[in-house]
């Protein structure tokens, strides 16, 4: 950076050019890569790259059938997903640039896991003393945990061993 002139001379003349001014700034480059995250479906993530240089643009991509594709409008530093969906599971990075440097950030893994529902809920029933009925529910998503409660004394109770989609009572 600086104020630069040439002085042009020959035995007939001396001449001074005009005073050209050189501004030199700095290119683009990460300082920060994106993290990979693993969270249930539903939930909110924020993809962040940290960049320094003069002027850096973003873009972020996603990994699609082995091409990277430019996620629509997602032009900054940071790129947010306010409710996950299984669809959003991949593989993300970040290209960072300006006139001087166009680099890529480390790609970052998003896992998105399914949250736990409830596909078929117990169903009321009767039974008689001395008999076994059995409660069943059906659930889905990632690593589903059962455990069975009993409401006593307005209290819902854990029942000890009743960890499972069926209970037999």
């Amino acid at each position: 950076t600086g104020k630069y002139r040439c002085v042009v001379s020959n035995g007939g003349a001396t001449i001074t050019s005009n005073t050209a001014t050189l501004t030199v700034r700095e290119t683009a480059s990460i300082v920060a890569q994106p993290e990979s995250v693993e969270l249930f479906s539903g939930y909110s993530t924020t993809l962040k790259v940290s960049a320094k240089g003069y002027s850096v643009s973003y873009q972020w991509q996603k990994l699609v059938n082995d091409e990277w594709v430019d996620i629509a409008n997602v032009t900054s530093s940071t790129y947010e997903i306010s409710s996950t969906k299984l669809s959003d599971n991949g593989e993300y990075r970040c290209i960072v640039s300006n006139g001087g440097a166009t680099v890529i950030s480390k790609t970052a893994t998003l896992t998105v896991r399914e949250s736990a529902s409830i596909t078929i809920p117990p169903q009321n029933a009767q039974s008689y003393t001395g008999y076994y009925t059995t409660l069943s529910v059906s659930a889905s998503g990632y690593e589903v945990k059962y455990q069975w409660q009993k409401l006593i004394d307005g209290k819902w109770i854990d029942i000890v061993g009743a960890t499972s989609s069926t209970y037999n009572i």
